[in-house]
């Protein structure tokens, strides 16, 4: 998938923040893919790839109501990958 533009990025965190949940979902759609090859690389398994990416997500919807600053990709912020 293309590369996700900061400033549609940024726009689509403040929708999410509002509670739309399609800017949300084009999200996850532009780094699903990232997320999950990352994760795969990590542990190896492809189911435990795919339920770990999973709850990554459900944690960054989580986050996105507190009112992040939109300083940095969201899906680079630490806080995303539980630390």
């Amino acid at each position: 998938m293309d590369k996700l533009a900061r400033d549609d990025e940024e726009r689509l965190i403040a929708c999410s923040q509002q509670g739309d949940i399609s800017a949300f979902n084009q999200l996850v759609l532009h780094h699903q893919q990232v997320v999950y090859n990352t994760v795969f690389r990590l542990l190896g398994d492809y189911d435990t790839a795919a339920d770990v990416t999973q709850e990554a997500f459900i944690s960054a919807l989580k986050l996105i109501p507190r009112g992040l600053k939109n300083e940095a990709s969201l899906f680079e912020r630490p806080h995303f990958y539980g630390n």
